[in-house]
């Protein structure tokens, strides 16, 4: 994600879809993995929880 997000130009990454349902081929935590090296990698990253209205 964070090749795609630098092609990208994003200013912030909107995190949404993850931790609720094993539904997924990958491992549970990959999506935590992730948001993680975007962090890392300097973008920021927004997210919510679930009914919450986002303003950013």
């Amino acid at each position: 994600m964070v090749k795609e997000a630098t092609e990208l130009h994003a200013s912030l990454i909107f995190s949404v879809h993850y931790g609720k349902f094993a539904l997924a081929r990958h491992s549970w935590d990959e999506p935590y993995r992730n948001i993680e090296k975007i962090r890392q990698a300097g973008f920021t990253v927004v997210k919510g929880t679930i009914g919450e209205v986002v303003k950013y």
